[in-house]
């Protein structure tokens, strides 16, 4: 969620040096130097860094979510739709759970549950 919330706030899929710097201000970070961070991560030469800079695992994660829903509901846009109801169009932690098992995916929902959730509210939209 921090990716989303803190760091790539135009959610284009990367952040520039200066957003980095700007995250580590605002988050306030005693003692990190922006600049050494992204050399770090992605190297002083670099343009830009992504989320897979930085957690390539996640990324991973969420290709074989996107990979699962596909496989189960066509799409992924067709796989939110079965997760919501005409009544109630927000996707709580426990529904989530469910379809997670639903269409066998065998990893840590709660944490792509926490990526998912924008807000930060304890439901998806």
């Amino acid at each position: 969620r921090a990716w989303r919330r803190v760091l790539d706030r135009e959610g284009n899929g990367a952040i520039s040096g200066e957003e980095l710097e700007l995250a580590v201000e605002e988050l306030q970070f005693e003692g990190a130097d922006a600049a050494e961070l992204w050399d770090q991560i992605v190297g002083v030469d670099a343009d830009a860094m992504t989320l897979k800079d930085l957690f390539p695992e996640g990324v991973e994660f969420l290709q074989l979510f996107k990979d699962r829903c596909k496989e189960t509901f066509g799409s992924l846009h067709a796989a939110f739709e079965a997760m919501e109801s005409e009544k109630k169009p927000l996707v709580t932690k426990e529904e989530f759970r469910l379809f997670c098992r639903a269409i066998l995916f065998d990893r840590n929902y709660k944490s792509l549950f926490d990526f998912l959730d924008e807000r930060g509210v304890g439901h998806m939209v």
